[in-house]
């Protein structure tokens, strides 16, 4: 039987929209290609290095409750049950929760993967800890967006956290280039990149050339300041917020990463 901390009470509120009907696909955006081109530095080591950065931000206890929320291939999910955590990982793309689940297999690991949108997720289990992990966050409007953090906030349980890893604004703007470029032996995946002030989004028409075919596809992403994205997720429920950098360090303006711990009260 779970302890009531661990049960979510009822919505009282109408069905929130799909957000299946979102502006990019991820079996487009990250599918076969985008893996093949990033596992060249997504490896294991850094894998297990981003583990042990959230479980000393976080300092779970042993038997802690993970919710991975747009968990994609299972890279951190799987990483974070290696550890010994118990791990429910959420995706809208079937695809990659069937990588993600061949992945766990492979790693000997149980993590329980299920395909849908965070809005329709169906569970009243609430979680030690929310996690959305590698900028997996913000690709939605503004509206959609507050909800996912409305839905996080409910399937903390008190005394939790929510953990968001994202862009930091800040570095980016002082760094900001129009292209990134990637090859791989004869391969070659191209971002062209532009950034709109008022909207504060990005958006990235990303070119793969690979075994001689070439295609594009156009998605875009809210990008936060600390300050404003700590806001939001007080307005979601959360109370302290802390700020940190890519190797668990104060969060500032040069941090490679920015990284957000919201709590929930007891």
């Amino acid at each position: 039987m779970k302890k009531a901390d661990e049960i979510e009470p009822p919505d009282t509120e109408s069905p929130k929209p799909s957000i299946l009907a979102r502006r990019l696909s991820q079996d487009e955006v990250f599918d076969d290609d985008y893996l093949y081109f990033n596992e060249m530095y997504l490896t294991r080591e850094r894998t297990r290095l981003e583990r042990e950065l959230i479980v000393k931000i976080c300092s779970p206890g042993a038997n802690a409750t993970f919710l991975d929320v747009g968990c994609g291939h299972g890279r951190i999910s799987n990483e974070l049950a290696l550890g010994g955590f118990k791990v429910t990982g959420v995706d809208m793309s079937e695809s990659a929760i069937l990588r993600a689940r061949r992945n766990a297999e492979t790693l000997s690991v149980d993590v329980n993967y299920i395909v849908s949108d965070f809005l329709s997720f169906e569970t009243r289990t609430r979680y030690d800890f929310v996690l959305s992990w590698y900028t997996s966050f913000g690709y939605f409007d503004d509206d959609t967006n507050k909800q996912i953090l409305n839905r996080m906030f409910l399937k903390t349980k008190p005394g939790g956290a929510c953990l968001i890893e994202h862009i930091n604004r800040d570095r980016m703007l002082k760094n900001f280039t129009e292209q990134m470029f990637q090859r791989r032996n004869e391969d070659v995946m191209l971002d062209q990149i532009k950034f709109d002030v008022i909207s504060s989004r990005s958006t990235r028409e990303r070119t793969f050339y690979r075994a001689g075919k070439l295609r594009s596809v156009t998605y875009d992403i809210r990008i936060f300041t600390f300050t404003e994205l700590a806001g939001w997720l007080r307005s979601a429920g959360f109370s302290q917020i802390f700020g940190y950098g890519s190797e668990g360090e104060r969060f500032t303006v040069d941090s490679k990463r920015m990284l957000i711990l919201a709590t929930r009260e007891k």
